[in-house]
């Protein structure tokens, strides 16, 4: 039965790294007592400014001060997180996780990542009608002192791969300075006219995902010196930049779904050239773990809450299509929600939004539990069961979230190795490079009001 148990729980999916003495739970033991979950936590209650803005963040506490992960683990990591839906830091967590413990190590850094956030979210909706002004004056102070030490994480992150670019020579140096400049006209426009006070429409304003979906395209087909082949691509992208850009210079349907099927062909060419068997025995096995951990989250409601089945898949479903960041994720969770008539419109923005935004953490695990809490707390016993929900509602936010993002890391996992993705670090760097510099500009306007 033990031996069961801890098979359940994930304790039997623990890699012991060779070299290592004593048992799994010897293990970890140890990763407990080298911090990993203490830097989850840390790195939690550090997490003003979205997930984008703790990419760095991570990468000092991991790669550079502890060691834990070289810079090409944690970039497969970061780029596995970026492309699928849900939690940006809980994924990445997860898979930081994963490397040092397994499957339980992957599940308990993404709860310890998550935590700070959802706690504080519950714990401030269910003390604002008694202290709100004191309290959020001071969590105000906190994120902005927070804030402006995210934003120098962020300058030293873009200074680091401005220095790596300039150590591979002028030519890579000017790659990467047109990627970023390019990256953040295409998607930073709004932050900066936000910045600067400019009330205008970004001309271009294309969602974080279609851009990583554009340098997976160019990584997964650039082949070096092909100028023909480079010429199709750069005008297959041009097309695709008409098709979505704010105001489409082409707004034909057709055109942008036959560019994407000629660029989803031209991918999949590639990647037929080598065939690598993905495993996928593993992946259903460790999600197998997950979804055991995610009915103890939902374990507590079942007692209290009538519609169950209904809170499950809404907030599943909006898990699921949480791409482009926590703003983003606000208009999904009103249309499952509000729009439904399970939160109403005056909490949702008078109260959860206002909330969430000031606290750390990702927009997802503040707002499911919140949204858990208010429909908990109009169930008999009140804030009680409100506490009962929100746990259902973060343990549905955190799992689902690593649940895809296992399924894709261990598929890129699987592919990373091939020729056909030689030239992808190449672009996805300056990518979130450029990314990131919208989020600085978004992060210095905030510590500015």
């Amino acid at each position: 039965m033990k031996r069961k148990w801890s098979k359940i729980i994930g304790m039997d999916e623990i890699l012991i790294p060779s070299g290592s003495k004593g048992t799994k739970k010897a293990f970890l033991l140890e990763q407990w007592n080298k911090g990993l979950l203490q830097c989850m936590l840390k790195i939690g209650f550090l997490g003003f400014g979205g997930g984008s803005a703790l990419i760095p963040v991570f990468e000092k506490e991991v790669v550079t001060k502890r060691k834990w992960l070289t810079k090409e683990e944690y970039a497969q990591d970061v780029l596995a997180a970026t492309i699928t839906p849900g939690a940006l830091p809980v994924e990445i967590a997860a898979g930081i996780g994963k490397r040092l413990g397994g499957s339980i190590g992957m599940l308990l850094a993404a709860i310890c990542v998550a935590f700070p956030g959802a706690f504080m979210t519950i714990l401030l909706l269910s003390a604002l009608e008694d202290v709100s002004q004191n309290i959020l004056t001071g969590v105000h102070i906190l994120s902005v002192l927070t804030g402006i030490y995210i934003c120098y994480l962020l300058i030293r992150y873009e200074m680091g791969i401005m220095q790596e670019a300039k150590k591979s020579g002028t030519g890579q140096m000017i790659h990467t300075i047109a990627i970023m400049a390019g990256v953040f006209i295409l998607t930073g426009e709004k932050s900066l006219y936000t910045l600067l006070a400019i009330d205008r429409q970004p001309f271009f304003d294309i969602s974080t995902l279609r851009i990583l979906l554009l340098a997976l395209f160019w990584g997964c087909c650039d082949k070096g010196n092909q100028k023909e082949k480079k010429i199709i691509l750069m005008i297959l992208s041009a097309l695709y930049i008409a098709c979505v850009k704010n105001d489409p210079w082409i707004s034909l349907t057709w055109v942008r779904l036959l560019t994407e099927a000629v660029m989803l062909g031209l991918a999949i060419k590639e990647l037929s050239k080598e065939k690598k068997k993905t495993d996928w025995k593993m992946i259903v096995g460790e999600n197998g773990i997950c979804i055991m951990w995610l009915l103890i989250f939902l374990l507590p409601s079942c007692f209290i809450l009538k519609d169950q089945i209904t809170f499950i898949f809404s907030g599943i479903g909006s898990t699921l299509l949480s791409f482009g960041g926590g703003d983003a994720y606000l208009t999904v969770a009103e249309g499952f929600f509000v729009h439904s008539g399970l939160v109403d419109a005056e909490f949702f923005y008078a109260r959860l939004v206002m909330v969430a935004n000031l606290l750390p953490g990702s927009i997802l695990c503040k707002i499911l539990p919140g949204i858990g809490y208010y429909i908990g707390c109009q169930m008999q016993h009140g804030r009680i069961d409100g506490y009962l929900v929100a746990i259902a509602g973060f343990g549905i936010s955190v799992i689902v979230s690593v649940v895809v993002f296992n399924m894709v890391s261990c598929i890129y996992a699987s592919i990373q190795e091939r020729n056909t993705f030689s030239s992808l670090p190449y672009y996805i760097k300056p990518t979130i490079g450029g990314l990131l510099l919208s989020v600085l500009c978004t992060l210095i306007r905030q510590s500015l009001l």
